[in-house]
C-alpha cells in the first residue's frame, strides 16, 4: 500500500514535468531502462552508440526491495525497451508502469528465461506459525546473468527488442549482440577448462547466488544467507554451514564486498577458513569498474576466487 501511494504521488509529479516537454527528448538514440548493471552492460554492448541506457537500481541497493524515484519514472515513460531479468527479481516495476498507464509505449523485454529458472533457497529468519522458528523456503533464482549460457539467452532477448523497436539498425544490433554472445560463449569455456580438476566441488558464499554457477560447471554452493542478502541467517544455519565447512575441509568462504562479512567472518573464526572475494555482479559501484572494467572482468576475478577456494590445479 505504501509503495501503491508513493507511486501515484510519483506519478502527478511525474505528469505536471511532462506537460511542458516531449517523450524522449532531442536525441535519436534509442533509450532504454535496465533494471540491473548486467543487463544494462549487455545492452549496451548490443546497441552500442546506437542506444542509449540508463540503469535503474544503483550501487548498495537491494533489486527486489528498489522503490523507483520521480525520475526513474521519467525514465520509464521517456524509454522505447524497458529491459528487466524478470522471474521476480524487480516485483515493483508492473506497479510503476501501471502507474505510468499511457505514458509507457516501450517494448518490456524479460531477459531471463523462465523455462531455465532454478529453485534457490530462501532462508526466513523469526517465528514462524507453527512455532518452530526459523524456517527455509524456496523461490525462483533471479541470478542468470552468472552462468555465460544463460546470459547468452539474455543477449538474444534484448537483441531481439531492439531489432523489433528500430529496425533500421537491425543489422547493428545483431552483430554487436553476436560479438557478445563469442564473447560469453568464450568465458563459458574459460571456466569450464579453469574448474575442471579441482579438489573440492563445493564452495561457501555469503548468500546464495551463484545457483546457476555452480549448476554449470558441476559444483555446489553452500550460502550462509539464503536468494535474499537482507535476511540473516539463524544460528542454527550458521551451525550447519560451519559443519560442513569442517566435514568437507574447505579452506576458504566468498564474500560480496557490497555486504556485510560479519557473520561469513563469525564462520571464518569457528572453522580457521580464509575469506575470498566474490561478486553477483547485480549491482556494481563506479569504484569496482574502475578496478574489474566490466562484466567480463568480474566474472573473472570470480573465476580467480573460485579457483583458490576449490584448489584447483
Amino acid at each position: 500500500m505504501r509503495f501503491r501511494i508513493t507511486c501515484v504521488a510519483m506519478f502527478l509529479v511525474l505528469a505536471l514535468a511532462s506537460a511542458c516537454g516531449d517523450r524522449g527528448g532531442s536525441t535519436d538514440r534509442l533509450q532504454v531502462v535496465a533494471t540491473v548493471y548486467p543487463l544494462g552492460y549487455f545492452a549496451e554492448r548490443i546497441g552500442g552508440d546506437r542506444v542509449e541506457v540508463n540503469v535503474l537500481v544503483g550501487p548498495g541497493i537491494e533489486a527486489h526491495g528498489f522503490e523507483p524515484t520521480v525520475s526513474d519514472l521519467r525514465a520509464l515513460g521517456d524509454a522505447d525497451v524497458i529491459v528487466m531479468n524478470g522471474i521476480g527479481l524487480e516485483p515493483w516495476l508492473n506497479g510503476a508502469i501501471n502507474a505510468l498507464g499511457n505514458e509507457v509505449e516501450a517494448i518490456v523485454v524479460e531477459a531471463a528465461d523462465p523455462s531455465r529458472a532454478m529453485e534457490g533457497e530462501v532462508h526466513r529468519h523469526g517465528e514462524e506459525e507453527d512455532g518452530h522458528g526459523d524456517a527455509e523456503e524456496s523461490e525462483l533464482d533471479p541470478h542468470m546473468w552468472l552462468n555465460p549460457t544463460l546470459a547468452v539467452r539474455q543477449v538474444e532477448r534484448i537483441r531481439d527488442a531492439f531489432v523489433a523497436t528500430d529496425a533500421a539498425n537491425a543489422e547493428a544490433y545483431r552483430q554487436g549482440a553476436s560479438e557478445l554472445v563469442a564473447e560469453l560463449n568464450a568465458l563459458d569455456d574459460e571456466i569450464a577448462a579453469s574448474l575442471g580438476s579441482c579438489q573440492h566441488e563445493h564452495f561457501v558464499t555469503s548468500h546464495a547466488a551463484y545457483g546457476y554457477l555452480a549448476a554449470q560447471y558441476g559444483l555446489e554452493q553452500i550460502a550462509v544467507a539464503g536468494l535474499s542478502a537482507d535476511v540473516a541467517p539463524s544460528p542454527q544455519r550458521l551451525a550447519q554451514v560451519t559443519d560442513r565447512v569442517t566435514e568437507l575441509g574447505l579452506g576458504h568462504v566468498l564474500v560480496e564486498p557490497v555486504l556485510s562479512d560479519r557473520l561469513a567472518q563469525t564462520i571464518a573464526r569457528e572453522t580457521g577458513i580464509q575469506l575470498l572475494s566474490i561478486h553477483s555482479i547485480g549491482s556494481v559501484t563506479e569504484n569496482e569498474l574502475d578496478a574489474h572494467a566490466d562484466y567480463f572482468g568480474l566474472m573473472g576475478d570470480n573465476l580467480g576466487s573460485l579457483r583458490i577456494a576449490l584448489a584447483c590445479e
